[in-house]
């Protein structure tokens, strides 16, 4: 991950120097991105962007972020990686000169070409703003999965990867969401566009929005899920769909300058992965497990030490104990700018620990497909009530 954040402020801004802020912002954020930093601002058009980077494509110097498109004059800070920037790169700029070896260089060379008409030839996820003379572009991946955070307070237009580089800024108000609350305590989150403070918002997965020094001129989706049709024989052609489609996601994934790991919990998703990877690389994969002391219930610890000897990986293992976790705490909340109710955050802290003590930047693992694909026991009376539910469906309407 890397951590971004920018300021434009309005005509009535009177508050500290923006340099000073940027600066701020920069040092809040300085976790998401250990390996360099930058800031770019233009005093005359009042903004600024902040750029704290974790290296993973071209590693040297001219990877270095805010980064400026010399022929247009654009200027991005950038969150993710655009998995398929390769095959953009020949497909629409095959005769184009690169400077770099980076993701980044190819977002603003499809910016230059089809503005906010970029994203359909993005396969990636990202967060993202671009400085265009005039106006600024934010943007964040159809599937939210890279943070984003925006505000207007103090004559000024704030956004951010995490809440926390926001609230570093004098003046900002911490009132909280009742809403937000509310829908907290009833669901377990905090859906888009809300956060637990009035006034700071989330950017909403799959949207664009354009920024200038009057505000914010619109702010909309540019992607929209579609109900297809599932013209599929048998199952055994859609299973076969589905294998392509994961082989060449982990594919993609596993595109980058820096050794990747993954997180392995001996499940099927976690070891499908796993499998997929050992496809794409003769390098020997490092892979990361952790059990709880006393909790023989959470222990995956046999299933994942199976399959690391079956695709012969270099295992790591963490034992967490019950002292780990009241001395992690504190960490593990502070990672969150907002009340979280999923307690996967837990391992997953760990397991980022470990993988990082190996010195392994980029990880991938299962998280996700219980929800797609009926993964958890609670789904198989959905299955069960199927039958009922679709006689009933067939009902005259007076009848139901």
């Amino acid at each position: 991950m890397c951590g971004i954040s920018g300021i434009i402020k309005y005509g009535s801004y009177n508050g500290p120097a923006l340099e000073k802020n940027l600066n701020i912002m920069k040092m809040s954020l300085s976790h998401r991105g250990p390996d360099d930093s930058g800031i770019w601002y233009n005093e005359d058009k009042n903004v600024g962007l902040v750029h704290t980077r974790l290296s993973i494509l071209d590693l040297s110097k001219v990877g270095h972020q805010p980064m400026l498109d010399k022929v247009a004059n654009n200027v991005i800070t950038y969150n993710g990686e655009v998995f398929n920037y390769i095959d953009i790169n020949q497909a629409e700029f095959i005769n184009e000169k690169f400077f770099t070896k980076t993701d980044t260089e190819t977002i603003l060379k499809l910016y230059r070409k089809y503005e906010v008409d970029m994203f359909n030839k993005m396969n990636g996820m990202f967060a993202f703003a671009i400085w265009d003379e005039n106006q600024l572009i934010l943007a964040r991946d159809k599937s939210g999965k890279k943070p984003l955070y925006y505000t207007e307070q103090n004559g000024q237009f704030i956004f951010a990867s995490e809440l926390k580089a926001i609230l570093a800024l004098p003046n900002i108000k911490r009132e909280l969401n009742e809403k937000a609350l509310y829908d907290f305590m009833t669901y377990n989150l905090v859906l888009p566009p809300q956060t637990m403070f009035k006034g700071i918002y989330k950017f909403e997965p799959g949207h664009v929005m354009r920024v200038n020094q009057d505000g914010i001129i619109d702010y909309q989706p540019y992607f929209y899920l579609q109900k297809k049709d599932c013209n599929y024989k048998d199952e055994s052609q859609l299973a076969d769909k589905v294998y392509e489609t994961l082989t060449n996601s982990v594919k993609y994934r596993m595109i980058s300058d820096v050794p990747v790991g993954a997180f392995l919990s001996g499940g099927v998703d976690s070891s499908a992965i796993v499998a997929l990877m050992r496809q794409n690389t003769e390098k020997q994969i490092k892979t990361f497990t952790i059990g709880f002391e006393g909790k023989p219930e959470y222990d995956e610890l046999d299933y994942a030490e199976k399959m690391a000897n079956m695709f012969d990986t270099d295992h790591h293992v963490k034992i967490v104990k019950q002292e780990d976790l009241l001395e992690s705490l504190d960490t593990i909340v502070d990672i969150y700018d907002e009340p979280q109710a999923d307690t996967t955050s837990i391992p997953i802290y760990f397991l980022s620990k470990l993988a990082n003590e190996q010195n392994i930047k980029v990880v991938l693992n299962g998280d996700g497909p219980d929800e797609l694909f009926a993964g958890y026991n609670n789904y198989l009376r959905y299955l069960n009530y199927y039958p009922y539910f679709k006689a009933f469906s067939r009902l005259p309407y007076h009848l139901k």
